[in-house]
């Protein structure tokens, strides 16, 4: 900075110009518009020109004058003065600056200055005090602020506003792209903005020209753009968006968009499972109904009407009709909102009434639909005429409790009242008895005079045996010519051996069928409760144990348990026995039988099936040992032999070049549960150097739901290594479909039971066109398992089944055809496989 100098004169040399006037210089300081003065370092004003003179008059209420003394001038504000000589006293010191300051008195007006201040020399270079030169910068300081304001403020609109910011310019000559765009770009829909100049290279290809002709559109217009689309990004996954935008500027070269992008996928998610939900309440064979807060019905849906008879118009707005007033009164209605509130939802068996009187049972949900701050806003009823399942059931019942032929309690009823019976025989003191009756050579008449004959000797011997005993005990009978006798309340063994006396007494009494006499005989064991036994099952098996004593002992006679004769359980030892034998002596063996595509034909994998050589041609039955093995934990061990034999023969027929398509084997319920499935099986698979996505492990439904938790992550274990999964017997257990959708499958069989009467019972048809659409509706391929005649191939092949097995397409065969029938067919599946 230039130091001013005190020489208002100076003396011209010959041929120079003369020095201006004082009153010329005076004239020229107050020209000008910037506040100027001189002071000395006491703060006595030298100088000031006009604009300093306004500026003190406005702040200060009075002008400034030269040689004033500025503390006299601020007598009245003293810290004003001390902050302006200490700056006239620096400047005075030698030191040229320049400083921001609020000047003025408050009562009157204050200023934000910026001062610049200098040393004031003399002609010799004397300082004699100090120059300043202000400048009002109030207005250009608040300014300033309010455009750092607004910039703070843009820059927390981009970076919290639910969507990216951004400007966009569609040019004259075509091109088009981003001026701008907001960083949220990155976070919202994980785009560089830095290495992107136009989203057009992640609109999806589909929505392209849509999104092309709506800018086209907006173009032609100049109007508001709007569109919504989807974007596709490298790794192939899809979002929706919308791009919403306004022209700010438009040119003959040029239109410049202001707009917003918004990731709308969770919205498009939502309006999908809307759609979804409203074809399910439509579509679904249960009655829905819509309820508000006050318990009108809002709407219903088809199913409601064709149930009840009332149209949805009829019962709009009026209270829910359908209740049968005569068993449900207003109090048990009010109860069952009150739990429905209260429980979030309530469900059980009610009686409702149609349109045209009639009362019938149903089933009935009650759920609370809430709002955000748990205000219950509706409710939603759903129900289902049950008539017929309770028929059914009731059918059911009794037929799952009765034996079909003779009537009498089965096994199931039989144990259950028993298990009555022992809390009652505890109290009392006194003893059970459980007979164990068995015809003796009825086998001979059956067979030689038919199983008509056989029926109807069954018959009566039912009878007899049910004038053979008190109302209070029971006769079952278990199959074929067994029958079992519970009796209660005995004081005594001995009264067993009375009751067995009268039983051979009666049966023995010849048989007239058709004017033919017939004669049997019984062979009874007996098992005095709590003697022989504290539980059904042993009761049973020690009163079985005695009736093969009886027989062994002649025959038509009673005898009651004792320990040696337990010919079953050394028989069941044995089986095990020979079993373990089996296992580690190689004598087991696997069978596979084909499975075929049912669109296509081809082969599309193998089943693979236990056998074990009885020694004389034939195979012992998997029903026999296969119980034994599970109960005595040789399952496990089994299990684990098929998988590796399996992977061995995958492994032999890879070196023969066979063309290999996917081999299932089982896992029983007891190796599932037990654990180390996956470790297992990924073992064998890497010694033996086979495609894990050659090997399918059939997991039966029940083992999956007994522990869901630990099966869904066994099966994702092994989902993940590649093995292919599937469920065996689907149909046949209890599965929850919300968790079975949550498991990493790729196939659901259907059980042979279905299969076998899918072309005569419409029940078991049924069953299998509804676990095909279930499988679909998962993803999953569907396996029909027992197919035996054409008609079921047609059926299944007709409603989409997948795949299909049985002796109708093919028979199991041993390891060694294999590989030539493999060659024979050329099936295709192996090209799934990427071998």
């Amino acid at each position: 900075m230039t130091e001013p100098s005190i020489n208002p004169h100076s003396h011209g040399k010959a041929g120079t110009a003369s020095p201006p006037s004082v009153e010329l210089l005076d004239a020229f300081l107050d020209a000008i518009a910037q506040p100027m003065a001189a002071f000395t370092a006491e703060g006595v004003v030298m100088s000031c020109n006009a604009t300093c003179r306004d500026e003190f008059a406005r702040l200060y209420g009075r002008p400034l004058e030269p040689l004033s003394r500025l503390d006299e001038y601020l007598a009245e504000l003293p810290q004003e003065w001390d902050r302006l000589h200490g700056l006239i006293r620096r400047a005075a010191g030698g030191e040229s600056f320049t400083v921001e300051a609020e000047l003025g008195d408050a009562s009157l007006a204050r200023s934000l200055y910026s001062m610049m201040f200098a040393p004031l020399r003399d002609r010799d270079g004397t300082i004699a005090g100090a120059a300043l030169i202000a400048q009002d910068i109030t207005e250009t300081k608040r300014a300033h602020t309010l455009l750092l304001e607004s910039e703070r403020r843009f820059r927390d609109l981009a970076a919290n506003v639910p969507g990216v910011i951004y400007q966009w310019v569609e040019r004259a000559d075509g091109s088009r792209g981003f001026l701008w765009v907001s960083p949220r770009l990155e976070e919202i829909f994980h785009i560089d903005r830095n290495a992107i100049s136009s989203i057009a290279d992640y609109i999806h290809p589909d929505d392209r020209p849509r999104w092309v002709a709506s800018i086209e559109q907006a173009n032609r217009r100049s109007s508001v753009w709007n569109f919504e689309g989807r974007l596709l990004y490298p790794d192939g996954t899809v979002r929706w968006w919308q791009g919403i935008a306004r022209p700010s500027r438009v040119t003959a070269e040029e239109i410049v968009y202001n707009g917003v992008m918004l990731d709308i996928t969770d919205r498009k998610l939502a309006e999908q499972e809307l759609m979804l939900a409203a074809k399910v309440f439509e579509g679904t064979r249960e009655a829905v109904m819509i309820l508000d807060d006050s318990g009108a019905v809002l709407s219903a849906n088809r199913a409601f009407t064709a149930i009840t008879g009332f149209r949805a118009d009829e019962v709009k707005g009026t209270p829910l009709p359908v209740f049968d007033g005569a068993r449900h009164d207003q109090a048990f209605v009010e109860s069952l909102w009150e739990h429905a509130h209260r429980d979030a939802g309530w469900e059980g068996e009610v009686w409702l009434r149609r349109r045209d009187e009639l009362v019938f049972p149903a089933r009935l949900r009650a759920n609370v639909v809430r709002a955000v701050d748990g205000t219950p806003t509706h409710c939603l009823l759903a129900f289902e005429d049950i008539s017929e399942r309770k028929a059914q059931d009731d059918r059911i019942r009794h037929l799952a409790q009765h034996d079909f032929l003779t009537g009498l309690p089965n096994r199931a009823l039989l144990e259950d009242r028993l298990k009555q019976a022992i809390p009652l025989a505890q109290r009392s003191g006194n003893r059970l008895a459980v007979m164990f009756l068995d015809l003796d050579r009825f086998k001979i008449i059956n067979d030689s005079l038919g199983h008509e004959v056989g029926d109807a000797l069954l018959k009566q011997v039912a009878r007899r045996l049910t004038g053979c005993i008190r109302a209070a005990d029971t006769v079952s009978r278990q199959g074929g010519d067994e029958f079992v006798v519970l009796l209660q309340d005995l004081d005594a063994p001995e009264q067993a051996a009375a009751v067995c006396r009268k039983v051979l007494e009666v049966v023995a009494e010849p048989f007239v069928f058709q004017g033919l006499a017939l004669n049997v005989t019984p062979s009874v064991g007996i098992a005095i409760y709590p003697d022989d036994g504290a539980d059904f099952p042993t009761l049973l098996k020690n009163a079985d144990a005695a009736m093969y004593h009886a027989k062994s002992l002649g025959r038509n006679n009673f005898q009651f348990f004792t320990q040696e004769i337990n010919a079953r359980v050394l028989e069941r030892a044995e089986i095990e026995s020979r079993l373990r034998g089996a296992l580690h002596g190689g004598e087991l063996q696997l069978w596979f039988q084909p499975r075929f595509d049912l669109a296509t034909r081809a082969v599309a994998g193998l089943e693979a099936l236990l056998r074990w050589p009885d020694g004389g041609g034939g195979f012992t039955p998997p029903e026999r040992f296969i119980p034994v093995a599970e109960d005595s934990g040789l399952i496990v061990e089994l299990g684990n032999w098929c998988i590796r034999r399996v992977c061995r023969h995958l492994k032999e027929w890879t070196l023969q070049e066979v063309p290999l398509v996917p081999v299932s084997t089982n896992i029983s319920a007891v190796q599932f549960r037990q654990g180390g499935v996956a470790a297992g099986v990924m073992s064998a698979l890497e010694e033996l150097g086979v495609n894990s996505r050659l090997l399918e492990l059939e997991v039966t439904e029940s083992a999956i739901m007994s522990d869901a938790e630990t099966a869904r992550t066994t099966l994702s274990e092994l989902r993940k290594r590649g093995v292919r999964l599937a469920v065996d017997d689907f149909g046949t257990g209890y599965s929850s479909l919300a968790y079975l959708r949550r498991l990493p499958l790729d196939t659901l069989k259907i059980d042979r039971t279905f299969v076998q009467g899918i072309d005569e019972d419409p029940e078991d048809a049924a069953i299998a066109v509804a676990i095909i659409g279930l499988a679909k509706t998962l993803g999953l391929r569907t396996l029909a398992e027992g197919i035996e005649t054409q008609e079921q191939l047609e059926f299944l092949r007709r409603h989409g089944c997948d795949e299909g097995q049985g002796f109708l397409l093919a028979r199991p065969m041993p390891p060694d055809m294999v590989p030539t029938w493999l060659h024979s067919v050329r099936g295709p599946a192996q090209l799934s496989l990427g071998m």
